[in-house]
Parts: structure tokens; C-alpha cells; sequence
């Protein structure tokens, strides 16, 4: 068999081709589908065969598909597998293609290849893992290709592969598909395996108990295509079919407890004579968060998950020589540290897209994609990621982690607890403050942003890592563009205040007003406030939705005149499960207020309420806009909320000049409030 490889010793035993298990099952290819849902290329026959037994985990996968156009030619010439080199092996059985009912042999040993390809160095990623290259020449309209391969997991020295098995199984796809089998043999002696159908839509999840020397099968024919859904909750699945080893979560957590134990990783020695950033000779809540900010901010991201370090964390000591290290080896080192002045600590799992939508599977390590800790001070957990940076705040007042679930690991087994999150606390406060004052020799416009809580932690890190001279630029460029007019900058952005204690950050900026306020069109200023944007719904009711809001936003906006105005107020709010919305003007003395506040509720919108909140969405779309007067011709200036028509507007102005009384301006601007509000709210 001919080769070419990027390097022989580490592939060598990587792939092989050879042929068929003999437990695999033949399976009819169709000859067609459905020509009402031709696509460029279709897949005839999709066959999943999982077979596991005492040492080791299999999957045949078996494809068949139709080539209907030169346009997907280019993506189905090549196929590629990615695997662990020490755990995992790939064996190609079957390359054909049937042209004209005629099958052509297209496996070439030399159009294989493998290679270290390292797709995450720039995120300071490497993990060892190989890719096969499988590439097949000289492919036609009209083609049907045909690919076999078996991939299988070993157990050795991992502590994962080949004692668990985790197999997802897509059966929706954006095509359209012949036949689609998922099948499951289970050939261990004393293990069950689940296979787990799921289909929200449809309200589907089944868990059917797979016993040693059983099999099961799920066959679907002629499939239409679906569109994948958008914004769907972490619980939302499409249909597919989960296979994994039956299990509960306190054993899963026993298992890598034991593993890490095993391999001196955990409650490992550490000496910390040479940390001179930290004192650790006392335990109180300033070390505590001296030890998290240490591990945060002095111990840099690197991720090298080779080998067992897939799923496992390295030694504290070597962590800390190295002051490098991913999720895992900065959650160790951290736990040792709290360790070291007696605070309780333990590494905990989280998975960052399930969220607590885990809490519906089969327990099973593989779920998880991320190491946090859980210390516990003075009768109250506090959950800590170790890859944050620049964080402010109180235990009570530190970044809060939006993982839903997490599996706490111990030795005697931890569970599966919540990690919680309110987002019931501002956690943005937006002020716009314009003085168009003739006294003044300039107009100006400042702008506050005060910062809370995650968000605060969020811009700490922004403003530390950027060039702040470009910063300055974007936020300059970027006002301007939002009033429709020429700013200079008196004061650029820069940071007013950083509270660490209370985790609030605010950012100021000032600018001068170089268009002339009497050659601004229409003779307004209009500031928008875009908090209904983080409400926005996909336009179809295909699944629930769900809102991501994480607290409280305000937003204010005051303008200073030169002349007295007569006080007005008027209010709007909107209320529903998912949010509450109001907003406010006044007009009092000489400054007239604007205020807009959004505040979040439930997350999770079901079906038959989209339509409704859509319509809650356009209302607030429709108040999205906050306009106000910039001065008539005599340099006098009048505050007032713009109600949609330029009548209003300009007799608030004629007011001014004496040609109308004001409180026939009043008399008019509520009526047309009362008119405009019937058909939409703000302009």
C-alpha cells in the first residue's frame, strides 16, 4: 500500500485500509431520491453502525451520494478524519464510484495522506490530534460515490477512550436522504448502553436501554430537508440520536477523580515559597482573591492537550514554573493554592453551549468542553473560571459564569449542581449630556459609560489590551456617525473610574460640536437607543426562542438650553414575561430629560408567544429614536420630544419667537402624541 505522509512515525499506525468488520450489516442503497428535492448532491444511503465491546468502541459509517452539479464537486473530492493518535484508528474500507452503472475502484493509497494540521495555534491551542486525508480524482455529474470506513477508540492509557463511548447522530440534514440507519450492538459483557432519541419539535426523548449482546436500530426513508433553527434554547434538539455508556453523574465524577489521583495531578505537592505576588499565610477573603486574580491574570492561556491531557489537568508545580497553562491546568493550580491557606476548592466541569440543557442527557464526561472551580468560603460557593482576566470585585460581586449546570469532581463522586446567574442587576448605564447653551462658546456633547458586574470585567480587558489612541479614533468616528454631525474631541474616551471593590468601571468622553447647530438638518439632533435590539426574534415560529439578556440597561440623555421651557412630561412602558420596557421625556426648566430602561425577565419564549412579543419588538423599535431641537435663528433653544412630524417641531419653535403661546404648543403636541402613539410610538 503506497503512502504519503507528513511524517511516517507518528501516522504509521493511524489508518489502514482493509475490509469490512464482520459484524457489519449490508444495507440497499436507493437508487434515488425524490426529485422534489433535488439539491446539488443528495445523500442516497447514510449507515451509522456503532459495535462496542470490553476494549474498544467502533463506528462504521457507510455513505452513499449523487453528484446533480459541477458546484459540489470541489467539497465532495475530499473527506477528512480527525483522531487521537494514541487512542484512536481509522480504518478505510470501501472508495468507489458507480458511473453509468458501472462501479470504478477510486481508493488510491497514494491520494491518502495524514498530517498534524494544529487548526488552533492561533488561539494558543495545540493538541497533537491527526488528520486523514482521504482524496478522491476525477468525479462527474451524474456520479455516485460510495465511502466506507470504520473509526475505533482503544482503551489505554487515556482515561476516557474506550471506557465511555459518546457517539451524536445527526438525522436531520439540509438535504434531502434516501435511507438513514443508526444501529447499536452491544458487545461488552456487563455494560448497557443508551440510545437516546431526541426531537424537540416533536416532542420526542426516548432513552432505550441497549444490554450486552442486544442490538437496536432506528431507519428513517426518504427524509425532506430541514433547515437548521436559530436562537433555539440549550435544551432544543433537532432530531438525532445520542449513543453513550449508561452511567449517573456521580460515578463519571468518580471515575476522573480517581484517574487524576492516579496520576499525581491532584492534591499534588506545591511549594509556594517563590510566589512573591501572593501571601499565603492566612486564609481571608483579600488572599482568596489575590490567588484568583494571580492564577487569572499572571498564569497565561495555553492549551496542550496531548495524550491524556485531553481531558486531564497537568501538575500544579509544572504549571506554575511554567506560568502557562488551558481551563484545566490554571482550575488545578488555583484549588492547590486555596488549599494551601485551608479553603475548600474542587476542579468542576461545565459545558459552555448546553448550558444546563446537559442535565437532559445521559450522563457522560464527553459532554463537557470546560474546567472551572468551586470554592466554598464562610458557608457559600462561589464559582470561579480561572481563564478570565482583569476582574474586579467582592466574592460577591465577581464575574458571574453563564454555564447552567456543572459537575462538582470528588473522589466519592460529586453531582451535578447549579451555577447560578442573576440578571436581575444593572449592568449598563449609558448618559448622553448635551449643552447647547449660547453662553457656552461651543456647543459639547458628553457621554458616560458605567459598567457593571461581568461587563465591567469585560471593558477593564478591553481598554487594558488596546491601543488606546486607536481606540479613541473608533469611539470618535462612531458618535459621529450615530448624531449625523462633526465632533472634535476635548477629553477622547479614556477611564473616569475603576471601582475594583464593587466591580463598576465608568468611561468618559467629551467632544465639541463643530457643525453649526443652525445647519444641522431638519434642525434636530436624533440619539437612538438600541436596547430593543437584544429582543429580536428569527421572523419564524419554528422553534422556542431564547433571550439572552444579562441585566438591567439605562439609558439617559440630557439637554441644556439657554431659555426656560414649560415643564411637560410624558411616559410609555411596555411589560411582558420577557421584559419590562419604559421610557420617559421631560421638559423642566431649562434642560428636557430622556430615559429609556430595559430590564429582563423570563429567557425562554415558547411558539405560540413569538407572535405576540414581535409585536412588543416593534413598539420599541418604533420609541427607538430620542429627538430634540438645536436652535432657531434668534440662538435660542427649545427642548422637546420629537412626535413623528415636523408640525409639532415647528411650532415649539415659532413659540419660542413669541408667535404662539406655549401652552397652545402643549395643546397641540398632545394631541398629536395621542394620534402618533395609536399608530406607533417613538420615531
Amino acid at each position: 500500500m503506497a503512502r504519503s505522509e507528513t511524517n511516517p512515525e507518528i501516522s504509521k499506525d493511524l489508518y489502514a485500509i482493509c475490509g469490512r468488520p464482520d459484524w457489519v450489516k449490508e444495507r440497499q442503497v436507493p437508487t434515488r431520491v425524490s426529485s422534489e428535492h433535488q439539491a446539488p448532491s443528495n445523500y442516497l444511503l447514510l449507515d451509522y453502525q456503532i459495535h462496542t465491546d470490553n476494549d474498544e468502541n467502533s463506528l462504521f459509517h457507510r455513505m452513499a451520494v449523487s453528484i446533480n452539479d459541477e458546484s459540489c464537486i470541489e467539497d465532495l473530492s475530499q473527506y477528512l478524519y480527525e483522531l487521537e493518535p494514541e487512542s484512536e484508528h481509522l480504518s478505510i474500507h470501501c472508495c468507489t464510484i458507480t458511473r453509468n452503472n458501472k462501479k470504478i475502484d477510486a481508493l488510491d493509497g497514494d491520494n491518502i495522506r495524514s498530517m498534524q494540521r494544529e487548526a488552533g495555534l492561533e488561539r494558543h491551542v495545540s493538541s497533537d490530534r491527526l488528520t486523514v486525508e482521504l482524496i478522491i480524482d476525477d468525479l462527474r455529474v451524474g456520479d455516485i460515490i460510495n465511502i466506507e470506513t470504520t473509526k475505533t477508540q482503544y482503551r489505554g492509557k487515556h482515561p476516557l477512550y474506550g471506557h465511555y463511548i459518546k457517539q451524536s447522530l445527526r438525522a436531520t440534514w439540509s438535504v434531502a436522504i434516501g435511507l438513514q440507519c443508526i444501529s447499536v450492538t452491544n458487545n461488552t459483557n456487563d455494560k448497557n448502553l443508551v440510545a437516546h432519541q431526541l426531537d424537540s419539535a416533536k416532542s420526542l426523548d426516548n432513552k432505550i436501554i441497549v444490554k450486552p449482546g442486544e442490538s437496536h436500530e432506528d431507519q428513517w426513508q426518504n427524509t425532506t430537508p430541514e433547515a437548521g433553527y436559530s436562537c433555539e434554547p440549550t435544551h432544543f434538539w433537532p432530531r438525532c440520536v445520542l449513543v453513550t455508556s449508561e452511567s449517573d453523574w456521580p460515578a463519571v465524577s468518580a471515575h476522573l477523580h480517581s484517574f487524576y489521583l492516579e496520576q499525581g495531578v491532584v492534591n499534588s505537592p506545591l511549594d509556594v515559597s517563590d510566589i512573591e505576588e501572593l501571601d499565603l499565610t492566612k486564609a481571608n477573603e483579600e488572599t482568596i482573591l489575590s490567588c484568583i486574580r494571580f492564577v487569572q491574570d499572571s498564569i497565561r492561556y495555553r492549551s496542550e492537550t496531548n495524550g491524556i491531557f485531553t481531558h486531564t489537568p497537568k501538575e500544579p508545580a509544572k504549571t506554575l514554573k511554567r506560568r502557562t497553562g488551558d481551563c484545566k491546568d490554571k482550575s488545578n493550580l488555583l484549588v492547590t493554592l486555596l488549599k494551601v491557606i485551608g479553603v475548600e476548592a474542587d476542579l468542576a466541569l461545565v459545558n459552555t453551549s448546553l448550558e444546563d440543557g446537559i442535565d437532559m442527557l445521559v450522563p457522560s464526561p464527553f459532554l463537557f468542553d470546560h474546567m472551572i472551580v468551586r470554592l466554598t468560603w464562610q458557608g457559600k460557593s462561589y464559582f470561579i473560571d480561572a481563564t478570565s482576566q482583569k476582574q474586579g470585585g467582592t466574592l460577591d460581586k465577581l464575574e458571574q459564569l453563564r454555564y447552567g449546570k456543572a459537575l462538582i469532581l470528588k473522589n466519592n463522586g460529586g453531582d451535578l449542581v447549579d451555577v447560578p446567574f442573576r440578571n436581575d442587576f444593572l449592568v449598563y448605564d449609558l448618559k448622553h449630556k448635551f449643552d447647547l447653551r449660547c453662553e457656552n462658546s461651543t456647543p459639547t456633547v458628553e457621554v458616560t459609560h458605567t459598567y457593571h458586574h461581568n461587563r465591567a470585567n469585560t471593558m477593564r480587558f478591553y481598554f487594558a489590551s488596546s491601543n488606546m489612541k486607536t481606540v479613541e479614533k473608533d469611539y470618535l468616528e462612531a458618535l459621529s456617525e450615530h448624531l449625523e454631525i462633526t465632533l472634535k474631541a476635548i477629553q477622547p474616551i479614556h477611564v473616569l473610574s475603576d471601582n475594583l471593590q464593587e466591580n463598576i468601571l465608568v468611561s468618559k468622553e467629551v467632544y465639541q460640536i463643530e457643525t453649526p447647530l443652525d445647519e444641522i438638518e431638519n434642525g434636530a439632533l436624533n440619539v437612538r437607543t438600541t436596547f430593543y435590539s437584544d429582543l429580536e426574534v428569527p421572523a419564524k415560529n419554528t422553534n422556542p426562542v431564547e433571550l439572552r439578556l444579562d441585566g438591567t440597561r439605562e439609558h439617559n440623555i440630557e439637554v441644556i438650553y439657554d431659555n426656560e421651557i414649560t415643564s411637560t412630561t410624558e411616559a410609555f412602558k411596555c411589560e411582558s414575561e420577557w421584559f419590562n420596557y419604559e421610557d420617559e421625556y421631560s421638559l423642566n426648566d431649562n434642560v428636557a430629560n430622556f430615559r429609556t430602561k430595559l430590564s429582563p425577565g423570563k429567557s425562554i419564549i415558547p411558539i405560540d408567544k413569538l407572535d405576540e412579543h414581535r409585536e412588543h419588538y416593534k413598539s420599541l423599535q418604533n420609541r427607538s429614536g430620542n429627538q430634540f431641537v438645536t436652535l432657531n435663528e434668534n440662538n435660542t433653544a427649545l427642548a422637546a420630544y420629537f412626535f413623528g412630524g415636523t408640525f409639532v417641531m415647528l411650532m415649539m419653535i415659532a413659540a419660542v419667537n413669541g408667535s404662539v403661546s406655549y401652552k397652545a404648543v402643549i395643546a397641540v403636541a398632545i394631541a398629536v402624541f395621542f394620534w402618533i402613539s395609536s399608530k406607533k410610538k417613538k420615531d
